[in-house]
């Protein structure tokens, strides 16, 4: 499965050139996505690991389609902000005695979790091109 992301993401900026918004957004969920099986993965590798704290990724929220201008030298910059996505810590349940906070069964959970979705994501984008052959070259009757 992770090939097939991996394929995907490579033909992703050529079918950025032709996409509308909509397909933007669904590119940026299957990157989010595929981004965050990889952090999930860390979390399971290192729950052995001492003093290891596990780490989440969210979706950022801003809308950048109204710019953010720093209009005195006391306000913040928000330019870093900007970044898709934001590499948070997880939630910490318990902590075992070498300090790790890895709870194994919830990153188990939450990585198929992740995995449906993935699944899911990719379904959907076989079938909207499938879809997109039809509607171009016909239905082949």
């Amino acid at each position: 499965m992770m090939k097939l992301i991996a394929i995907l993401l490579a033909f992703l900026p050529v079918t950025l050139a032709f996409a509308s918004e909509p397909f933007e957004d669904f590119y940026k969920h299957l990157r989010y996505l595929s981004e965050r099986d990889k952090l999930l993965s860390q979390n399971i590798a290192n729950s052995d690991t001492p003093k290891y704290q596990p780490r989440e990724l969210k979706k950022n929220t801003r809308d950048d389609s109204v710019p953010v201008l720093k209009t005195n030298s006391l306000h913040m910059d928000l330019s870093e902000s900007s970044k898709e996505f934001a590499l948070v810590k997880g939630d910490i349940s318990e902590i075992k005695p070498n300090g790790n906070a890895v709870n194994l069964d919830n990153e188990l959970y939450k990585k198929g979790e992740n995995a449906m979705k993935l699944n899911e994501a990719i379904n959907v984008y076989n079938k909207s091109k499938s879809m997109l052959n039809t509607a171009i070259m016909g239905s082949g009757k």
